[in-house]
């Protein structure tokens, strides 16, 4: 966790996070949902609406889970996962 507690962190508003998903889905309302369930859950959530998008998060970062549609517009959620899964660090 480094040098700070969890209820150091969260009383400074820097919540240390161990889980982050992804969350991928062309319609605004089910990732408002889907959020709101796992944000309740103590995981960090990212966002976006298409695959191309959300390819910008796999740049180092931990991503713990991703949640895709598979019918979005631009790059499918097929495509999407293909694309990190040519990606070393992932």
């Amino acid at each position: 966790m480094g040098k700070y507690t969890q209820r150091e962190l969260s009383n400074k508003g820097l919540m240390e996070y161990t889980n982050t998903v992804l969350i991928v889905d062309d319609s605004t309302m089910i990732i408002k949902v889907l959020s709101f369930i796992i944000k309740k859950a103590g995981y960090h959530i990212l966002s976006a609406e298409d695959g191309k998008s959300a390819l910008a998060f796999f740049d180092g970062r931990n991503i713990d889970l991703v949640i895709t549609d598979l019918n979005m517009p631009g790059m499918d959620g097929t495509m999407f996962i293909n694309e990190i899964r040519m990606n070393e660090y992932y």
